[in-house]
This record gives structure tokens, C-alpha cells and sequence, in this order.
């Protein structure tokens, strides 16, 4: 597992370097997702700003405007040490967000129109899916405020 962390680590880091940067995004709430903003960046909606962005665990990282919620990640979070991906999701189709505690990892999942929560049964399948993200539990009083202000949002 230790070798894993170390390329997403390299990832990240050679994800760093570019300095390319969205025409009327907020750079101070992105400023937490390090190399995944070049990804979130490169998604945006022309206008589209972003209202608030947090990293999780070793390359993901969640973030919203006022159109949509993106869940971001890069390495092997994706299925491949050089890959990344991004989805978009419309917050007309976005019921709940689901938060699954643990002793060392938690995730938080979004949950899509028709949609129920997934009962992940290790951390790593959280870490496979598109609709997730995964941060360890000492991160979970900066998420429970983070995913509270993405509530508040939701379109009933």
C-alpha cells in the first residue's frame, strides 16, 4: 500500500507544476485541491465559479458552484497511476449526500435522482466509484461543514 501513496504522490506533484488557471474561478476555495484543479479547471462551465472545494484521500477531492457538484480524482483513485476524472453533477439531480464514518477512512457519496446510497464494503471500493470520496476520519469535522453547506443547496 505504502508504494501506491508514493505515485500519487508523484502524480500530484507533477500535476502542480501548471499554473493554468480558470477565468473567474475562486482560487482561494480551490486552493486545497493542490493538482486537481487543473482538472475541476478544465470542467467548468464558461462564467462558472467556484463556491467551495476540499480534498480528501490521496488524489480526490469535492467541490461546488452554484450549477454543479464535482467529484474529482486523479492516479490510482481512477484505475490508472497517470489518469483523472471528473464528474459533473447537476444539482437539479442531486438528492443527498450520503457519509459513511470510520476508525481510519470515511467517504462521502453523492447521491444521484433514483438513486440509493452504496454500502462499500472496504474503503477501496469508496475509492473505485465515481459518485464518491474518500478522506481519512481526521479530516471529518472539516467535511461535516463542508458537506452541510452543499445541503443547504439541494433542489427539492
Amino acid at each position: 500500500m505504502g508504494i501506491i501513496k508514493k505515485y500519487d504522490y508523484i502524480a500530484q506533484s507533477l500535476a502542480k507544476g501548471s499554473t493554468r488557471t480558470e477565468q473567474g474561478n475562486n482560487p482561494g476555495a480551490t486552493a486545497s485541491l493542490g493538482g486537481l484543479r487543473i482538472l475541476l479547471d478544465s470542467n467548468l462551465d464558461p462564467g462558472e465559479v467556484i463556491i467551495d472545494a476540499i480534498a480528501g484521500n490521496a488524489g480526490e477531492g469535492m467541490a461546488y458552484s452554484d450549477k454543479h457538484v464535482f467529484v474529482l480524482k486523479s492516479g490510482v483513485a481512477t484505475g490508472s497511476l497517470t489518469g483523472r476524472k471528473c464528474k459533473k453533477i447537476d444539482w437539479i439531480n442531486v438528492r443527498d449526500f450520503y457519509v459513511k464514518p470510520g476508525p481510519l477512512y470515511c467517504y462521502v457519496e453523492v447521491i444521484e435522482a433514483g438513486a440509493r446510497p452504496t454500502e462499500f464494503k472496504d474503503i477501496n471500493q469508496a475509492k473505485k466509484s465515481d459518485t464518491a470520496v474518500t478522506y481519512l476520519s481526521g479530516k471529518q469535522p472539516e467535511f461535516e461543514k463542508f458537506i452541510s453547506e452543499m445541503r443547504s443547496r439541494i433542489k427539492t
